[in-house]
């Protein structure tokens, strides 16, 4: 990996706001631990939404 940030935050977010984080850092991919709620659900839209891997 050339280059690489660790973004964290506390949500839950809207999808808005998810896409506007994605676009705004350029994320080429994304880590996300998948518990089974719907808090983290607008993270994973967004990334499938720009077709990043998650």
């Amino acid at each position: 990996m050339a280059s690489s940030n660790f973004l964290k935050d506390r949500g839950p977010y809207t999808l808005e706001n998810e896409i506007k984080l994605l676009k705004k850092h350029k994320i080429s991919m994304l880590v996300a631990k998948n518990s089974g709620g719907i808090s983290t659900y607008a993270k994973i839209e967004a990334a499938r939404y720009f077709k990043i891997p998650c």
